[in-house]
């Protein structure tokens, strides 16, 4: 009876201490938050920058997102030409301005969330070709910065192919209750190419620019809980990239006689900076047993990257003009959809 009495004794023994880990373990997994959403006190410690990426109860952890944009181009030095005028207190001398309009592109986007450190990497690709054209017609001839020749009217178009990869590292992390901070670094590179076609009745020109770059990006990005899975999101990003200008040409031709007039090309490569600006909201939420997690993100950008019309530079140098190259803004709206799984 003692031996049966101590053998049910060791095997209680044996069944005890393996499942009190395992218990342990339980409660040590469970979260009592969501996770890349607001906190309270109570949740954590405090002044502890914990993870704040989003975390669904999943063995992939991949996510894939898909942004609209609704930007319009701008680039410093498309100016098509001035009045003339022989009374200036009556009638000053006008620049007339090239004018561009929003046009749409897309941005798609795939990341996963990496267990060393909780870092999270992301590649993606953005793509805004777009073409736009302006026709100036005045009841005097004017002259145009493009063309010999002065002219009555005058048609321009400008076509500008933007391109953008990007491979970068975040990890968001919990600043406050209501703030979460996500800095990143990141390698970016892609192709630029221009086109800007000027035309009258006489005389015809076209520039162009071909270009690629690579360099890396710093910025940070952050979201500040407004209420209900709704949060404020504001981003700035710097890069710094060296650019490759293999091809910048300039010519222009008399349309009846197909005589060229002007026709030069260069090359040339330096580093270039360029900044982005962002606001806008945030909506998020876990959903079948948080399983999954999707964004919704409308935001308004501003871009700026210095040293891009080379086509107007080139001509310039024609007429030993000093010119810097003008700076290509970006701006607009980015309305973007995030799916975790």
């Amino acid at each position: 009876m003692f031996n049966f009495f101590k053998n049910i004794l060791i095997v209680s023994s044996i069944f005890l201490s393996t499942a009190y880990p395992a218990s342990s373990q339980k409660i040590q997994n469970r979260k009592y938050y969501e996770q890349g959403h607001a906190i309270e006190n109570h949740h954590l410690m405090q002044a502890y920058n914990t993870q704040a990426r989003v975390d669904i109860d999943g063995c992939i952890d991949f996510f894939i997102e898909g942004s609209f944009l609704y930007w319009r181009p701008k680039q410093i030095g498309l100016a098509i030409g001035a009045t003339a005028s022989s009374d200036l207190d009556a009638d000053p001398i006008r620049i007339l301005n090239f004018d561009s309009n929003y046009k749409t592109g897309f941005k798609a986007a795939i990341g996963s969330h990496s267990n060393i450190d909780h870092w999270t990497v992301l590649a993606s690709y953005t793509w805004f070709n777009t073409d736009s054209t302006t026709t100036i017609n005045q009841a005097v001839a004017f002259s145009s910065d493009w063309l010999t020749q002065s002219a009555f009217q005058v048609n321009a178009k400008w076509k500008l192919d933007f391109n953008l990869l990007e491979l970068s590292m975040s990890r968001s992390d919990y600043t406050g209750k209501q703030l979460i901070l996500s800095p990143l670094a990141a390698l970016i590179g892609g192709w630029i190419n221009q086109n800007y076609d000027i035309s009258s009745d006489l005389n015809a020109a076209e520039a162009l620019s071909r270009s690629w770059f690579v360099g890396p990006k710093v910025g940070a990005l952050a979201l500040w809980k407004f209420r209900k899975g709704l949060k404020v999101l504001t981003q700035i990003d710097t890069a710094l990239f060296f650019q490759n200008f293999y091809n910048i040409s300039y010519e222009e031709k008399n349309t009846q006689s197909l005589a060229f007039s002007n026709k030069i090309n260069m090359k040339k490569h330096y580093l270039a900076p360029a900044i982005n600006l962002a606001g806008g909201l945030n909506w998020g939420s876990y959903f079948h047993k948080e399983k999954f997690h999707i964004d919704l993100t409308a935001k308004y950008e501003f871009m700026h990257f210095w040293n891009q019309n080379q086509m107007r530079h080139l001509l310039n140098l024609l007429s030993f003009t000093r010119f810097n190259p003008g700076a290509l803004m970006l701006q607009g709206i980015t309305i973007a959809m995030r799916l975790d799984f």
